[in-house]
C-alpha cells in the first residue's frame, strides 16, 4: 500500500486527495477547491522529477518542459499542459476553467488506482450521484499525521522533508481545505489562527502554491480559497 511504486508514494496529489476526504469517506471540500490542489501537487513533483522547470521569459516567469517525458500519462498530461505557460496561466488551464475543454482530471483517476491498490474503497453514492470513497485508516493516518502536524506548529519550524513539503505547500492552495483537515483531525481544539498563520507560511515558502492559491482566489474570492 505505501511501496516504493505505489500511486500513494509517488503521487503527492494521491495524498492530497487522502487528506480531502473525511473518515466517513465525505470530501471536506468543493472540487473547484480540490482541483487546483490536486493541480500544483502535480507540478511540483514534476519540478521535483525534472519534468518542469520554472525559467525567466521577459519580465515572466513561466514552467517548461524540459523533454524528460514522464511515463506516467496523468504527469505527462499535466506537464503538457503547464508548457511555456505562467504558473497562473497553467493552474487556470488544467484546473480551474473547466468550460475551456483543456482540463486535467485527476481526482477520478487518481481514486481508481488508490482503489485497485487497496487505499480506498468506493462504499456508495451519495446524492448527486457522487461516490462515496472511504480511505484504510491506516492510510489516511500516515497521510494526515504529518500534514496536522505541520499546519499545528506553533515553533513555525520550515519543513525539511521534501515530501511532506510539496503535500503541505499543495494543501494550502486552498485555505479552507488546511482548515478542515486541521479540524477532522482536531476537532475544536486547534487554534484556527494558528492554522492560518501556519498555512500563509507554508505557502509563502513555495511560489508554485502561492500562485495557485492567487488564482483560486481569483476565480471563488479570498473567503471561498
Amino acid at each position: 500500500m505505501t511501496g516504493t511504486h505505489s500511486t500513494l508514494t509517488r503521487f503527492t496529489a494521491a495524498r492530497a486527495l487522502i487528506a480531502s476526504l473525511d473518515e466517513a469517506g465525505r470530501p471536506l471540500v468543493v472540487g473547484q477547491q480540490l482541483r487546483p490542489v490536486l493541480a500544483v501537487a502535480t507540478i511540483l513533483d514534476a519540478e521535483a522529477a525534472g519534468h518542469l522547470t520554472l525559467a525567466l521569459d521577459g519580465r515572466r516567469t513561466v514552467l517548461r518542459a524540459t523533454g524528460l517525458t514522464p511515463a506516467d500519462e496523468l504527469m505527462a498530461a499535466v506537464v503538457a499542459g503547464c508548457d511555456d505557460r505562467t504558473v497562473r496561466s497553467a493552474v487556470n488551464r488544467i484546473a480551474l476553467f473547466t468550460w475551456s475543454g483543456n482540463t486535467v482530471e485527476l481526482r477520478a483517476p487518481l481514486l481508481e488506482r488508490l482503489a485497485a491498490e487497496g487505499v480506498v474503497e468506493r462504499t456508495g453514492t451519495r446524492r448527486g450521484g457522487r461516490a462515496t470513497w472511504l480511505v484504510d485508516p491506516r492510510a489516511r493516518s500516515a497521510v494526515v499525521d504529518p500534514l496536522v502536524a505541520v499546519l499545528t506548529d506553533e515553533s513555525g519550524a520550515p519543513v525539511t522533508d521534501p515530501a511532506l513539503q510539496r503535500l503541505t505547500a499543495s494543501v494550502t492552495v486552498s485555505s479552507v481545505l488546511a482548515h478542515r483537515i486541521v479540524r477532522s483531525a482536531h476537532g475544536r481544539a486547534a487554534s484556527p489562527r494558528l492554522v492560518h498563520r501556519r498555512t500563509a507560511e507554508v505557502r509563502a515558502a513555495e511560489p508554485v502554491a502561492a500562485i495557485g492559491h492567487r488564482a483560486l482566489s481569483g476565480l471563488m474570492g479570498a473567503a471561498a480559497a
